[in-house]
């Protein structure tokens, strides 16, 4: 039986192209927690990110997993928990990539920074239809709690990249785009930590996603679902796939499973 829900947010709970949860979503959002089901934010994008461009509008939740799960807070925006990468490693990527003139986007507790804007940087954010971060001092940023850093790479530049961050981890989201965790994040250590604080079992808890970074949360609880829009790969770490987000799929799936009418 499932006691909770954790979903995703761009090309999950929100349409890439509306930029906003459509009504049906947010209706089964509110169903759930009508129903005593606690709902949880799982997402990539930081708190900053999430509230500045009202991505969240309209839709009720419990508690936010984000930054890949290196942060987690109550619905008041209280920090719960946080793991942060280790400032030593930090430090030594951003003098690399400072070296090369890289592009470096540090999300913090206290702001996210890029160190300047390189011709990489426009289609990977185009492809997730938000906004630039502002330019600013990447080693004052470097010195406060880094829980993500992004880089515009390819796969092969970002090999030497995780030799400065060896107890780091990455994952992709575009062919240029890769966000660097703490090794001992991520979104299923997240969710565990929060389902363990709740006293409840990763069989309990049933979990939405579309990307890469999705697909672990999706193996580990009892009821993965993976979005229509989904690439294979993340459609066979799930349980069900669902329709399109630009379908409501995330309500077909939550009336496919009898959790809402």
């Amino acid at each position: 039986m499932t006691k909770i829900v954790f979903f995703d947010v761009d090309g999950t709970l929100v349409s890439l192209n509306a930029r906003q949860a459509s009504d049906a979503t947010c209706s089964a959002i509110r169903q759930l927690r009508a129903r005593g089901i606690p709902v949880y934010i799982a997402t990539g994008r930081d708190i900053f990110e999430l509230m500045d461009e009202h991505l969240l509008d309209g839709v009720g939740y419990d508690g936010l997993l984000t930054n890949n799960g290196q942060t987690a807070y109550d619905a008041r925006g209280n920090l719960l928990f946080d793991y942060p990468i280790d400032p030593r490693e930090v430090q030594a990527l951003v003098d690399w990539a400072e070296g090369k003139g890289l592009s470096c986007w540090l999300a913090t507790d206290k702001s996210n920074i890029l160190s300047r804007i390189t011709p990489e940087v426009y289609p990977a954010m185009a492809s997730i239809h938000t906004k630039l971060p502002p330019v600013g001092d990447i080693h004052q940023a470097a010195r406060e709690r880094v829980y993500k850093i992004v880089l515009f790479l390819s796969p092969e530049e970002m090999n030497d990249a995780m030799r400065h961050v060896p107890s780091g981890r990455c994952t992709q989201w575009f062919s240029r785009g890769f966000d660097i965790i703490a090794g001992s994040g991520g979104k299923a250590v997240a969710v565990q930590k929060v389902l363990s604080n709740l006293g409840l079992t990763a069989a309990e808890a049933m979990a939405f996603g579309d990307g890469d970074n999705d697909m672990e949360m999706l193996r580990l609880v009892g009821t993965g679902v993976a979005m229509g829009n989904a690439p294979d790969k993340v459609k066979t770490a799930a349980d069900y796939v669902t329709g399109h987000v630009d379908e409501d799929g995330l309500a077909e799936a939550l009336r496919h499973f009898g959790l809402i009418r």
